[in-house]
C-alpha cells in the first residue's frame, strides 16, 4: 500500500484552490491528465481525493462504498437541510429510511405509472407555449420551457399543485417557492470559508462568510411555505394521497419532511439541464436530428403522440440522451462524498475524513476511453449495453453505489417523453442570424453558458397536436387509477346534467359548478365527439366531480354501482347526448364499488 501524496504548489490555509477555476470540472481534468486518474489535493485545509477513470471510480464508488457513503460538511445542508435532515448528509438509519420512502412512495414502478398523467398534462402546457410562440414567430426560451415542466411535474408529485410557469394552483406568494430555489442554486455555488476548514474552526469563522445571514434570510422564506403546505396536507382532504402525506405519516420531525421535499425539488433542475443540453446538440448536428424524427416516424407514426411504452424501440434516441449525458452531465463532479474510515483506492492509502470528488465530465471525455471524445456520436452506443444506471463506470451521471441518485427512474421518465414528443412534434431551428455555442458554465449544475433559444414549427396540425394530447392525457388519467372521472366540455350537457340534478335530489349531492377543462387542456380544438368515439375508452362517462371544490369532494364519496351511457353525435360540433345513469345509494357501499370522485376513471 502506497500513501498517496498531495500533488504540488498546495499554499498555507488556502491548500490547492487556487488552482481551481470556476470551471472546476475542466481545472480538475488538466490536473489528471498530468498527475494520473487518483490525485491528492488539498482544498483549503480538506483532504481530498480525485478521481479521473472508471477503473478508479468503481473502486471508490463500489468497493468502498460503505466507507464513502456519507456527504462531506456543507452549508446548504445545514442551513437550508434543517440541520442535515435530509438524505444528503450521512449515512445513517435516517437516510435509509428516506431512501427507502423514495423507492416505495416515488419510482416504484405502479408509482411512475400512477404519475404518468401529470407527465401528459405538463406536456400539454409545453405543447401549448410551443405553438403560441409559432403563431406570433418568436423563439421560445428552452430553459425557462424544460424547467416550468420538470419543477411542476415534481410538484404535482410531491405535493399535488403547480408552482411555476403560466397558470399556478396558487397565488404569487406560492409561486415564490421557485425563485426560492433559483436563489439557493445562486447562494450554493459562492465560495463558503466554513466548508473548507475542519470542524473545530467553522464557529470562528462564520463570521467571515457573508453568504450565511443570506442563506438563513432565505431559509426563513422556505420555511414559511414549507409550513403552509404541510399544514394544508394535514387538514381533512378527499384528494388522492401524494409524496407528503406518506412522509407526513412516516416521519413525526416536521423539519425532515420540509428538508426532503426540498432537496427533491433541487434535484429536479437537473433534468432540465439534461434536456436542455440534448436539444442544444441535436441543433448543432441537425443529422443526429433528422435520424432521430426518422426513427419517431417509423416506430411511432405520424398520428399519435410518443407513449413511455414505445421507449425500448427507440433506440437511436436512448443513444442520444447517452451520448449527451456522457459529454455534458449536469453533474459533472457528481455530489462529493465523504469517507467515514480510512480505505484503499488504487492501491493508495486514502486516510478518514477526505472528500471524493468524481470527475464524470473527465471520465466522459477520455480517449482511452471513447473514439473521438469530443464529438457527438450518439452512434457508438448503438448495438453496445452501456447504462447509465451505476454498473458501467464510463458512464455515471447519476452516480453510483449506496448514495446513487435515488429519483434517477422519475427522471428519466419525464426527460424522455418530453424529449420524444418535442423532436416528434416539432421542427426546429435557431432564430434567423443566431446559432448559439456550446460553451458551458458552472453553476452547482453544468449550464450552457447563454438559455438555449430556438424556433420550433409543428410538425403536425396544431389541431392535431392540442386533440392528441388531451386524449392521451385522459387516456393515462384513465388507465392509472381503479376510479371513476370524466370531462365536460360542451355547456349543453352540462345543462343537461344540471336538469337531471334537479330532478334527482341522489344525483344533485354530486352536481356543482364544474369547471371545464379540469386539467385546462385546450377544448376549443377537442370535439366531444372525437373523444366520444375514441375507442372505448369513455364508454363509461360521467362528469361533475372536481378538485376546485374538496370539501364538497370529501362528503361525497359515492357508489357507482353501474353507468350506461348512450352518446348520440350530431351534426353541430358540441352536441351530444348523455347517460342513462343509476347511483347506488352510500348505503349500499358494499354492493358496488367504492369510488373516490376526486380520483378518475379505469
Amino acid at each position: 500500500m502506497q500513501e498517496l501524496r498531495y500533488i504540488r504548489w498546495a499554499l498555507p490555509l488556502i491548500g490547492h484552490l487556487h488552482l481551481i477555476t470556476k470551471q472546476p470540472h475542466r481545472s480538475l481534468q488538466a490536473l489528471s491528465k498530468k498527475y494520473g486518474p487518483i490525485m491528492f489535493l488539498k482544498l483549503g485545509m480538506i483532504p481530498s481525493i480525485i478521481v479521473s477513470s472508471p477503473e478508479m471510480a468503481k473502486e471508490a464508488l463500489m468497493n468502498n462504498g460503505l466507507a464513502f457513503a456519507s456527504r462531506p460538511y456543507l452549508l446548504i445542508s445545514e442551513i437550508i437541510g434543517y440541520d442535515f435532515q435530509s438524505i444528503g448528509i450521512h449515512y445513517s438509519e435516517h437516510s435509509r429510511r428516506l431512501r427507502k420512502m423514495c423507492v416505495t412512495e416515488l419510482i416504484a414502478p405502479q408509482k411512475l405509472e400512477s404519475s404518468l398523467w401529470v407527465r401528459f398534462q405538463e406536456l400539454s402546457r409545453a405543447f401549448r407555449i410551443l405553438q403560441k410562440s409559432n403563431e406570433e414567430k418568436v423563439a421560445v426560451d428552452m430553459r425557462y420551457l424544460f424547467s416550468t415542466f420538470t419543477f411542476n411535474a415534481f410538484t404535482m408529485i410531491l405535493m399535488s399543485k403547480r408552482y411555476f410557469g403560466d397558470t399556478t394552483d396558487d397565488n404569487d406568494q406560492h409561486r415564490e417557492i421557485k425563485h426560492v430555489i433559483n436563489e439557493i442554486f445562486s447562494l450554493a455555488i459562492k465560495f463558503h470559508i466554513t466548508e473548507f476548514v475542519p470542524s473545530y474552526l467553522r464557529c470562528f469563522l462564520e463570521w467571515l462568510d457573508p453568504t450565511i445571514p443570506q442563506f438563513k434570510r432565505l431559509h426563513e422564506r422556505q420555511d414559511k411555505f414549507m409550513k403552509k403546505i404541510i399544514k394544508e396536507h394535514k387538514e381533512p382532504t378527499a384528494r388522492p394521497k401524494d409524496f407528503m402525506d406518506a412522509l407526513l405519516e412516516s416521519f413525526s420531525a416536521e423539519d425532515t419532511v420540509k428538508a426532503f421535499i426540498t432537496e427533491l425539488l433541487l434535484a429536479s433542475d437537473s433534468t432540465a439541464v439534461a434536456a436542455e443540453w440534448v436539444m442544444a446538440q441535436l441543433l448543432h448536428n441537425p443529422h443526429v436530428l433528422e435520424k432521430a424524427q426518422f426513427e419517431l416516424n417509423l416506430v411511432v407514426g405520424p398520428n399519435r403522440l410518443v407513449q413511455e411504452s414505445d421507449f425500448s424501440k427507440l433506440e437511436y434516441l436512448q443513444a442520444i440522451i447517452k451520448e449527451t449525458l456522457r459529454l455534458c452531465p449536469p453533474g459533472p463532479l457528481l455530489i462529493p462524498r465523504s469517507s467515514d474510515e480510512a480505505c484503499t483506492i488504487g492501491g493508495y492509502y486514502v486516510p478518514k475524513g477526505s472528500t471524493l470528488f468524481v470527475n464524470a465530465f473527465a471520465i466522459g471525455r477520455d480517449p482511452s476511453i471513447w473514439e473521438r471524445p469530443t464529438e457527438f456520436m450518439p452512434e457508438r452506443f448503438l448495438g453496445r449495453s452501456v447504462d447509465f444506471k451505476g454498473q458501467h463506470f464510463d458512464l455515471i451521471p447519476f452516480g453510483s453505489g449506496r448514495r446513487m441518485c435515488p429519483g434517477m427512474p422519475l427522471a428519466l421518465k419525464a426527460l424522455e417523453l418530453l424529449l420524444a414528443n418535442l423532436v416528434h412534434g416539432f421542427d426546429w431551428s435557431f432564430p434567423p442570424g443566431e446559432i448559439q455555442t456550446l460553451e458551458d458554465c458552472f453553476e452547482t449544475t453544468l449550464l450552457l453558458k447563454s438559455p438555449l433559444k430556438l424556433l420550433a414549427v409543428p410538425r403536425h396540425s396544431a389541431s392535431f397536436i392540442s386533440q392528441r394530447l388531451r386524449q392521451d392525457s385522459l387516456r393515462k388519467q384513465a388507465s392509472t387509477s381503479s376510479v371513476l372521472f370524466a370531462t365536460i366540455t360542451t355547456e349543453s350537457l352540462q345543462q343537461q346534467l344540471a336538469f337531471k340534478a334537479s330532478k334527482d335530489e341522489r344525483l344533485g349531492l354530486f352536481f356543482w359548478d364544474w369547471r371545464p377543462s379540469l386539467f385546462e387542456f385546450s377544448h376549443e380544438s377537442t370535439k366531444l365527439a372525437d373523444i366520444g368515439r375514441d375507442r372505448v375508452l369513455f364508454k363509461n362517462f360521467w362528469a361533475s366531480m372536481t378538485l376546485a371544490f374538496p370539501e364538497k369532494i370529501e362528503k361525497s364519496i359515492c357508489i357507482f354501482h353501474e353507468i350506461e351511457q348512450a352518446h348520440e353525435v350530431g351534426e353541430e360540433e358540441g352536441k351530444s347526448h348523455c347517460l342513462e345513469t343509476r347511483v347506488e345509494s352510500s348505503k349500499e357501499v358494499e354492493k358496488g364499488m367504492r369510488l373516490h370522485p376526486a380520483q378518475m376513471l379505469e
